[in-house]
């Protein structure tokens, strides 16, 4: 242990520049790390939308909603299944397992998505396929602010 001590009490300059390289690289660091005041949060969630122009809810519920829900009764891993139907727009929210891993979701997340390619029975009037997102913590507004009129 002496020996080391006596190794850097004879090289001063090997000192300093071990001391600003640490402060160097401090600096480098605070001002690259990421800082969030609400870091987003994955809500073990997916939302699946469908546009059916022109259609009235019954219509969007009978051709778009019930076959995307019968092919997501063969996915594993879905906890609860809520529909939305209305005019033009059918909106289905797949809720995961609480105490999905990160793993896990994205495995789910990719079965819904090749459930709802392999889906043939959806009318040919709806804009595209129907789109898939996650929803994260993001998608809530941290700070909503509802005036009286």
């Amino acid at each position: 242990m002496s020996n080391l001590v006596k190794f850097f009490i004879n090289r001063p300059m090997l000192i300093n520049i071990i001391v600003l390289a640490v402060i160097g690289l401090g600096i480098k660091s605070v001002i690259e790390v990421r800082k969030e005041g609400f870091p987003e949060i994955s809500m073990n969630k997916v939302i699946i939308q469908t546009i059916y122009p022109g259609s009235s809810a019954g219509d969007v519920e009978l051709n778009v909603t019930v076959p995307i829900e019968d092919e997501l009764e063969e996915v594993e891993g879905i906890k609860e299944v809520l529909s939305f139907s209305e005019e033009g727009v059918s909106r289905i929210e797949v809720q995961a397992d609480d105490n999905a891993s990160p793993e896990e979701f994205r495995k789910l997340y990719n079965d819904i998505e090749s459930a709802l390619a392999s889906l043939s029975d959806l009318p040919e009037d709806i804009e595209g396929k129907p789109s898939i997102s996650e929803f994260t913590s993001s998608d809530i507004p941290v700070m909503e602010c509802n005036r009286a009129p």
